[in-house]
């Protein structure tokens, strides 16, 4: 899901959001269910959630499908290089005004 998000691929996406669904429904536990897919998960390296990178990057139909598949927006990026947290909506808030 990251890397589809990364490289604006929504149908890939909304593909492996659908995917997780039906596994998700089909589960035998609430607990199995839990473990499918979590589409707010941070990378290893930047500690970024799809959402946060296809905002960055500037993939709009991509943040449709994630916000649209249960991203959570209200999840925080956190800089590994530094003490700063910042939103969703900041970082929608900085990345567009620089694309301006």
């Amino acid at each position: 899901l990251h890397l589809a998000a990364m490289h604006g691929f929504a149908d890939i996406a909304q593909f492996i959001l659908d995917k997780a669904e039906a596994l998700r429904a089909g589960a035998d536990s609430p607990e199995a269910a839990a473990e499918v897919l979590d589409c707010d998960a941070a990378d290893w390296e930047a500690k970024l959630s799809p959402l946060q990178y296809a905002i960055a990057l500037g993939h709009i139909p991509m943040v449709k499908v994630l916000i649209g598949g249960g991203a959570d927006v209200k999840k925080l990026a956190v800089h590994k290089d530094r003490n700063t947290s910042l939103s969703c909506l900041n970082l929608w808030s900085m990345y567009t005004a620089e694309s301006k």
